[in-house]
């Protein structure tokens, strides 16, 4: 099972040097680095500015999954928006993002966004931790998924 983290849990993440905790507080692997271990993703080795681009609409889809409204979302995107990047440069991804979180409401009743998830009930090698950017909840089933 994975455990969502909760305020008063043990568990923790450093965002600094970008480390997960367990219960007990030791270190175990996140999503990513297991990943890139068993050679599922590559380490990014290409221009800084897509990375930009890429965490710009992220985080303005973040917001719209919270159900913002859109002035607020714009407001909010403008100002964390590197120097680097344009609207222009995002407009198009963001409107394909928007569709697709439309039609996942229509199923799924979102519970949560970008929430710290552990996987912890097998041995310490094989725990591992990461960050969901959505959790949802079917409407007819309740079932969760990430």
């Amino acid at each position: 099972m994975i455990k969502i983290a909760k305020k008063q849990d043990k568990r923790h993440f450093d965002e600094k040097i970008h480390t997960y905790y367990n219960k007990d507080g030791k270190v175990i692997k996140s999503t990513h680095a297991l990943l890139e271990r068993l050679g599922m993703i590559q380490p990014y080795k290409g221009d800084a500015w897509y990375g930009l681009r890429g965490t710009a609409v992220h985080r303005y889809l973040e917001l719209y999954a919270q159900g913002l409204e859109e002035d607020i979302i714009v407001s909010m995107f403008y100002e964390e928006l590197p120097k680097e990047v344009s609207w222009a440069d995002c407009s198009e991804m963001i409107e394909v993002g928007k569709k697709y979180i439309d039609a996942l409401k229509k199923k799924y009743d979102i519970v949560g966004i970008e929430k710290k998830v552990w996987k912890e009930d097998v041995p310490l090698h094989a725990q591992f931790a990461g960050t969901a950017d959505l959790i949802v909840e079917d409407k007819k089933t309740k079932e969760n998924s990430l």
